[in-house]
């Protein structure tokens, strides 16, 4: 578990998180991490983080504002989730123990999970991607994550 501030440097977040995602995301192999032993927290004091955040397999990312205008993250990418298998069809369908809660995403965001994996008490300014399309293999199926909470503008 590890928790951030805003005045905490974009390299030192981005490269935890990074590190994580290295042992538990990614689609080399595919589905990298499905079955691994390590799990991660992440929180966010109140503020706003220009900062792209991967989440892989057993990972959290939580923000600890008493609602999610408090935790914002301002970036290109944000809080984002890829499928794990970009292959096949089969795209998102074993993407899952994830989730991301609490926070607003000044942007669109790339949640493309199937099972177990909640995005709740989201604000999303722009668009809410559920699944992600690859060149010559089409959009991937994903299925079963739950959202709560959440508004999209």
């Amino acid at each position: 578990m590890r928790v951030f501030g805003p005045d905490d440097k974009k390299e030192q977040i981005e490269g935890t998180v990074n590190a994580a995602f290295h042992e538990n995301g990614g689609q080399t192999p595919t589905n990298h991490g499905q079955f691994s032993s390590s799990h991660f927290a992440f929180l966010f004091k109140p503020g706003t983080y220009d900062v792209d955040l991967p989440v892989g397999y057993y990972t959290q990312i939580l923000g600890l504002g008493r609602n999610p205008d408090e935790v914002i993250f301002n970036s290109s990418r944000g809080i984002y989730c890829k499928e794990g298998d970009k292959t096949t069809m089969f795209g998102s369908l074993s993407t899952f123990w994830r989730g991301a809660e609490n926070f607003r995403r000044r942007g669109s965001m790339l949640w493309a999970t199937s099972q177990a994996t909640p995005l709740r008490r989201a604000i999303i300014d722009g668009d809410l991607e559920l699944a992600e399309y690859t060149k010559h293999v089409g959009e991937g199926y994903s299925s079963g994550g739950f959202v709560g909470n959440v508004r999209v503008s």
